[in-house]
């Protein structure tokens, strides 16, 4: 694919990076629901609603995108080379967190200072308490490419282009459904926010892999037909619409309970309840709808190289330094006693420039030293 057909999916990876830094830059300032090392006496109900939406579709949408330059990847490549390639680039950077940038911001954070060595050593690879935090979708993508290559392998049609240039709604619908189900079966046992690690190294949230899975094949298949260039304007705004309504519902009922409005409970992140299924039929409606309408509405809107699609090689290195940039940022803007939703703004633009900053200047070092990549198609987030 040429530079132009993949620059409204450039400026996409870019406003999704710029998200997942908000999203955890909103840690401290509102009622989420997983664990982060900085905390803030001013707490904003208004981020509830929007850590819901958010996690249930960004990664998602991420994991739809790589897909979708997948099998292109594999198949210009060859599964073994691919998979090299996607070894170096995904396991790398997740080597880089696990054992270099994490252990550091743990001693740092612990308040505790033995010699960092004795700490490395004996409470961190000595424990086996190696944490790849953040780092976990890259070891997820890397699992889904090695499926991928290993049915490729067996299968060799399943990276041969397709000549549909749409999906029939009603297939749509069934994948839908599929996802619901399967999410509902696990958040029996496994409610969001719950996470275990399966090997001793790979960190899994059970509540949200039917989505992940699912996306990520379901974008293998999109780029074999190619359906974000192809796929009608008129059928993918159609779900962008829905999508966008089941994505302003929280803040809805959350707007109706500042005014008093009783609303009933009606979403639970798991167990064995009508809550538990709404928001498994919720979630999957939306992350299905917004992966089929948001890289349209991007198509037609960014469709040219841009600016923000030329930030897009930066997105990888964002990812990876981005947690510890926004923590650093938390820090230092603690004293300032602002409320949560002011903190929750600063430390957003603060936290996304100084991750690009360095981003920038890591890869203009690695321009000096590494000769210019041969191709973008394969590119992922």
């Amino acid at each position: 694919m040429a530079a132009r057909d993949l620059a409204h999916v450039d400026s996409l990876r870019v406003a999704l990076i710029v998200l997942v830094v908000a999203h955890h830059a909103a840690q401290p300032y509102g009622p989420t629901g997983g664990a982060w090392p900085v905390t803030y006496p001013d707490q904003s109900a208004w981020l509830g609603p929007f850590f819901t939406v958010n996690s249930s579709f960004f990664m998602g949408l991420f994991f739809m995108i790589a897909g979708y330059f997948s099998a292109t990847g594999c198949a210009r490549r060859g599964s073994w080379r691919f998979l090299l390639a996607r070894a170096i680039r995904l396991g790398l950077p997740a080597l880089l967190v696990g054992f270099v940038l994490l252990p550091v911001a743990l001693y740092l954070l612990s308040g505790e200072r033995p010699e960092f060595w004795a700490f490395y050593a004996d409470g961190y690879i000595g424990q086996w308490q190696v944490d790849f935090a953040h780092a976990w979708f890259l070891l997820h993508l890397l699992a889904y490419s090695a499926l991928l290559c290993l049915a490729a392998a067996v299968w060799p049609s399943v990276l041969r282009p397709l000549a549909t240039a749409s999906v029939p709604n009603a297939m749509i619908l069934a994948v839908m459904a599929a996802m619901a189900v399967a999410t509902y079966l696990i958040r029996l046992d496994y409610p969001v926010d719950r996470w275990v690690t399966l090997g001793f190294v790979l960190p899994v949230e059970p509540a949200h892999v039917p989505q992940y899975a699912m996306l990520f094949f379901g974008g293998v298949l999109a780029g074999r037909a190619r359906l974000i260039e192809r796929m009608p304007t008129g059928q993918a705004f159609g779900w962008l619409r829905m999508g966008l309504a089941l994505a302003a519902l929280p803040y809805a009922i959350h707007a109706l309970g500042t005014f008093g409005v009783d609303v009933p409970r009606l979403m639970a992140s798991g167990g064995e309840s009508w809550q538990a299924a709404v928001r498994a039929v919720w979630e999957a409606v939306l992350s299905v709808s917004l992966a089929i309408g948001l890289p349209v509405l991007f198509r037609q809107w960014l469709a040219a190289p841009s600016p923000l699609s030329r930030l897009a090689p930066m997105t990888m290195t964002v990812y990876v330094v981005h947690v510890f940039v926004v923590v650093v940022v938390q820090v230092l803007l603690a004293p300032a006693g602002l409320p949560a939703l002011a903190m929750f703004a600063l430390v957003t633009a603060l936290g996304t420039a100084a991750s690009f900053a360095i981003a920038f200047g890591w890869h203009r070092v690695c321009a000096t030293v590494l000769p210019p990549r041969r191709s973008r198609a394969d590119r992922t987030a």
